[in-house]
């Protein structure tokens, strides 16, 4: 009998666990997407050469706040976008950030997109987030997850304001393209 329920409840206990387990790995691969879609679209961005001393200096994404993917992001230091080391590193503040190339923002800092904005205004920064409307607010390209896959929107007008020219096979590849058409052809 004592074996009985030991096995029901051991059977139960997996039951149970199986979903988590499930959902805490779902929320793994999410994370790593977000990493592995993050470092492919730096391969797709052009940069002004002024950005970098020479051909060969690194590519430094910061990341300001604390992202869900940061482990992920992390582990792609060392790695090469074209002859350029990777650098990972994160920033206590915005001021930290302003000599990067790629400001990766958490969600925290919603409150203070305005200021962020604002310090990187015209600087050749790709500024890249997963919190809602992020594009819509002025950031470049917003990760978005679009039922178990993960998407991402790019806002043109934030970029071209930066002087970064982004591939024609990011536009394919984005959910949505943001730029404001009445500025265009327009007196």
């Amino acid at each position: 009998m004592k074996k009985r329920i030991f096995h029901s409840l051991l059977s139960l206990v997996l039951m149970l666990a199986f979903p988590l387990l499930a959902a805490a790995g779902e929320k793994y691969v999410e994370q790593q997407l977000k990493a592995a879609i993050t470092y492919n679209i730096a391969k797709f961005v052009n940069w002004p050469d002024h950005a970098f001393e020479n051909e060969r200096s690194p590519l430094r994404f910061c990341i300001l706040g604390n992202i869900g993917f940061s482990k992920e992001l992390m582990s792609l230091q060392d790695r090469l976008i074209g002859k350029r080391p990777i650098i990972i590193e994160h920033s206590a503040s915005i001021a930290d950030a302003s000599d990067g190339h790629i400001l990766v923002i958490a969600s925290s800092e919603r409150g203070r997109l305005d200021h962020i904005f604002s310090m990187l205004q015209q600087r050749p920064i790709l500024t890249v987030s997963e919190m809602n409307g992020f594009a819509e607010q002025g950031g470049m390209i917003n990760l978005v997850n679009v039922g178990k896959n993960i998407r991402f929107s790019i806002n043109l007008d934030a970029t071209a304001a930066a002087k970064l020219e982004l591939s024609s096979k990011l536009h394919a590849l984005a959910t949505e393209i943001i730029k404001n058409e009445s500025a265009q052809g327009q007196p």
